[in-house]
């Protein structure tokens, strides 16, 4: 069995106009001690051609356009096509959900059957046990009738276990024993049935720690990464946050087509300088409590954000009293998204604005856009700080389109 801990950041850039699109190399290490693992992962790193180059083009048009999420989806066909079980770690709200059901979607063989999820934090160990192995008639008190577990309900198909790090010491004996053999028993059962399915897990804890700690199995640990992916948090991915609030306002819009809404720009203020604690799962909530909240078609503000603004947000308003100061600064506010949402490829960008290179870095030069400047301040604390203003000046908010 393949096993090895996958690094997403190992994965090349295939827009690269230099490398292969179809050739990705793969590292794998000792998940525990980082000691590189050869050959670990040759089985996967033979896909190329048309299908790879139209797998890859399906899965980075789901998943959110930071760079770090472009690589975990131009390796995604991949692990689809050959990897047995997979390992996801991140941050509650991340989409950890979201990104094995792309996994599922994307296995030609396995797509036509179930995926069944569960979770093991939200069970007692009794009943955990009954969900995963399923139990025969009688086994214990009120087993009316023989049932079938997940595992048994997945066959064909892809299992999801959420929380892996939440299930107790007895389980994950039970655990491994299945994930070795590809076989259970049910509860008050004696014959086991095979099962044939992709095992994926997921956690937000860290279970080299839990290893370390003596709260997780070492061997269950190896056999669950044979592939690993992490899903960085959305406050370490900012040119996701109006990706993905647009994408709900989309969702919305063709839910409720007369109730159409759009975001203005102090709104999308709002979203950008907010930390997102939740996640993705957070900022839907938002997009949507908003949605209904708000009368007319523009939401202006959103009351549910409790957020201080930061000066990154403030230098993007450029607060001008004239009318070219006002220009400039909503120039610069589009040139610097365009910049953020394509990873600040000047190339890409210039396309999106239909302008030339050459304009884009004049531009830039002239409204001094700046990729070191614009991360360092992003990375500032969120604490207020006076905005020195003229008296009795006056803020012209944007009509929102």
């Amino acid at each position: 069995m393949l096993e090895g801990h996958f690094k997403s950041d190992a994965i090349p850039d295939t827009g690269h106009p230099d490398r292969d699109a179809g050739s990705i190399q793969i590292r794998a290490e000792d998940p525990l001690r980082g000691r590189p693992v050869p050959n670990a992962f040759a089985a996967l790193a033979t896909l190329s051609g048309a299908q790879a180059a139209s797998e890859i083009a399906v899965a980075t048009t789901r998943l959110c356009p930071s760079p770090a999420m472009q690589r975990i989806a131009g390796v995604l066909p991949r692990i689809a096509r050959q990897a047995p079980t997979v390992m996801i770690t991140g941050e509650s709200g991340v989409g950890k959900e979201v990104l094995a059901r792309d996994i599922h979607r994307l296995d030609a063989r396995r797509r036509k059957g179930p995926f069944v999820a569960v979770n093991c934090g939200g069970l007692t160990e009794s009943l955990l046990e009954s969900e995963l192995f399923g139990h025969e008639r009688g086994a214990f008190t009120g087993a009316l009738r023989t049932k079938e577990g997940v595992f048994e309900r997945a066959h064909g198909g892809t299992l999801f276990l959420d929380e892996i790090g939440e299930m107790p010491a007895a389980m994950q004996v039970k655990l491994l024993r299945t994930i070795q053999d590809r076989a259970i028993t049910r509860v008050g059962g004696e014959s086991s049935v095979a099962v044939d399915l992709r095992l994926i897990c997921a956690t937000h804890r860290d279970l080299r720690q839990l290893v370390q700690d003596g709260a997780f199995r070492e061997d269950l640990y190896y056999r669950i990464h044979v592939i690993s992916l992490h899903v960085p948090p959305l406050r370490e991915r900012p040119e996701d946050i109006l990706w993905f609030a647009r994408r709900v306002l989309a969702e919305y819009a063709a839910k409720y087509p007369d109730d159409a809404k759009t975001l203005s720009v102090s709104a999308e203020s709002q979203l950008l300088c907010h930390d997102w604690p939740g996640n993705l799962r957070e900022l839907r909530h938002c997009i949507e409590r908003a949605c209904i909240l708000t009368e007319g078609p523009c939401v202006e503000s959103l009351a549910c954000l409790e957020v201080n603004e930061v000066p990154y947000v403030r230098a993007l308003r450029h607060e001008g009293e004239t009318l070219a100061g006002y220009v400039s600064g909503r120039e610069r506010e589009r040139i610097l998204e365009m910049l953020i949402a394509n990873g600040w490829h000047i190339g890409q960008t210039a396309a999106s604005l239909r302008i030339s290179r050459k304009n884009l870095w004049e531009k830039m030069k002239k409204l001094d856009i700046q990729k070191q400047k614009a991360q360092l301040i992003g990375r500032e604390s969120s604490v207020p700080r006076p905005v020195r203003q003229r008296r009795n000046a006056t803020v012209a908010e944007p009509p929102c389109n």
